[in-house]
């Protein structure tokens, strides 16, 4: 059995070190709440860039401040050039818009004259000289054509004959309709197109789409050159009209006075 005076102690040196246990928590817990402090204080500095890292060097608030600088004229370069990039995209855009327009308007307007050519008739030949009478011709009994080259300086070349400057040729019907039909197609054009099909549309062949210009031949009363190389008589109006008819198949005419 515990006596009274040694129960005394024991409860008095548990009240001790209760207390004492007491005041070690306490300032554990201080010591705890002044680190976590201070720990916050660093994470923020960290944070605000008033304590270096790894990787951090020390500079000064002009050396800073002048790297803002430079910073900041290179975000107002970037955007600049961001606007530029984006005003080049909308004119290319103006352009490519502008250039269809304008080959509408040309579309439209060839379209158009092609239909005005297809309407008209070929325009005559102009020569070298500056000329556009190609041949004099006088017709002859037994429906033969007197024939004389004039204004060329170089020999016409053609697929069935040649010309040369001042000569003098006698054709019969056959021949000389070889010879309007090789100086007419030598001025086709537009070969591949529909409308210049000669086979299917009649209306081509007299066309200034399918033609570049017609020879120029004039009717020629008399023509000194062949007197005493073939006799001459009169020939009756029906034959001439058939003989002029005839070369208006495949030239543009003109007439002695």
């Amino acid at each position: 059995m515990i006596s009274r005076r040694r129960f005394n102690k024991e409860r008095l040196l548990s009240g001790t070190l209760l207390e004492t246990l007491i005041l070690f928590l306490f300032i554990l817990l201080a010591i705890a709440s002044i680190y976590a402090s201070k720990n916050q204080s660093l994470e923020e500095a960290i944070a605000d860039g008033r304590i270096l890292v790894d990787g951090q060097v020390p500079i000064t608030e002009s050396a800073l401040e002048k790297l803002q600088n430079v910073k900041d004229e290179y975000e107002f370069l970037k955007n600049g050039s961001d606007s530029i990039n984006q005003a080049l995209v909308e004119l290319q855009k103006i352009k490519q818009e502008l250039e269809q327009e304008v080959y509408k308007e040309e579309k439209t307007s060839d379209s158009l004259q092609q239909r005005l050519d297809q309407g008209i008739m070929p325009p005559p030949c102009v020569l070298v000289d500056g000329n556009q009478t190609l041949l004099e011709i006088e017709f002859a009994r037994d429906t033969l054509f007197l024939v004389k080259v004039i204004n060329i300086n170089q020999s016409l070349i053609l697929p069935n004959i040649i010309l040369k400057k001042g000569e003098m040729r006698i054709f019969n019907k056959k021949d000389f309709d070889r010879l309007g039909r090789s100086l007419h197609e030598s001025k086709r054009k537009n070969l591949n197109h529909p409308f210049c099909n000669l086979n299917n549309n009649p209306k081509a062949y007299s066309s200034a789409f399918c033609y570049e210009c017609v020879y120029v031949a004039k009717i020629m009363n008399k023509i000194p050159s062949f007197e005493g190389i073939i006799t001459k008589t009169e020939i009756p109006n029906s034959l001439y009209n058939y003989m002029t008819n005839r070369v208006h198949r495949y030239f543009s005419l003109l007439f002695e006075a």
